[in-house]
């Protein structure tokens, strides 16, 4: 599986720009499936919307949220939306009730091993737009304490990676995938995140791997 965390576009609702994306992403959707979290650049008026519908094919024209799970080989991956009209840079209201639902119904599941939370934008970000947090950050951070299963809490926004432990949450922020990058922060290099997951050792890696296949970190979780 592949995701990717918003801000695919420069401006929202431009369909040129959506084709470029997916020529230049061809070899990766090729050979496996593409799931998205919006980012603010996505936009959210309808216009964007009706286009980010037709653009991603799980979509459906009746979906009214962009928020949605996928339940893999005892892997449970949850993505959020934090750019709903009225709801910018948070996680709340019926999005809120929905991901505590998710959250809850995993915690006793024997077929989910491991959980994963991926989001546009950070709870905690940490160079350029650091102290300016998700809205209700530190009500997300004590609901995610709570699920032992959550194995990692990714995010992009910032154009850079880090990663940090917060009370043994493990939190990335992955935002070099093409965009300039934010140099004077740290992280400043074009990357991706890998992981892997181990079956039989019922284990979790994650690598950050830069763009000439360099191992940039790598955590055992």
């Amino acid at each position: 599986l592949s995701f990717c965390l918003g801000d695919i576009l420069h401006v929202s609702g431009n369909e040129a720009e959506w084709e470029n994306f997916w020529r230049y992403s061809k070899p990766v959707n090729e050979i496996m499936p593409y799931y998205f979290a919006r980012g603010n650049h996505e936009g959210n008026d309808d216009v964007s919307e009706t286009i980010f519908k037709e653009q991603i094919a799980f979509f459906r024209d009746n979906d009214s949220t962009f928020y949605y799970a996928i339940h893999y080989k005892k892997q449970h991956f949850i993505i959020l939306d934090t750019y709903i009209r009225g709801q910018s840079n948070s996680v709340t209201s019926d999005q809120l009730i929905w991901l505590k639902g998710q959250l809850d119904s995993t915690a006793y599941l024997s077929n989910v091993e491991n959980v994963f939370v991926f989001m546009h934008h950070p709870l905690y970000p940490q160079g350029k737009y650091k102290g300016i947090n998700l809205y209700n950050a530190d009500e997300m951070h004590e609901l995610f304490k709570e699920y032992s299963k959550i194995r990692a809490v990714v995010a992009s926004h910032e154009h850079s990676y880090s990663y940090y432990d917060k009370e043994g949450v493990k939190y990335f922020i992955t935002g070099g995938a093409g965009a300039q990058l934010y140099s004077g922060y740290g992280g400043d290099v074009y990357h991706y995140l890998k992981i892997s997951l181990y079956e039989d050792e019922k284990r979790v890696n994650i690598k950050a791997i830069g763009i000439f296949n360099e191992i940039i970190e790598d955590f055992d979780l």
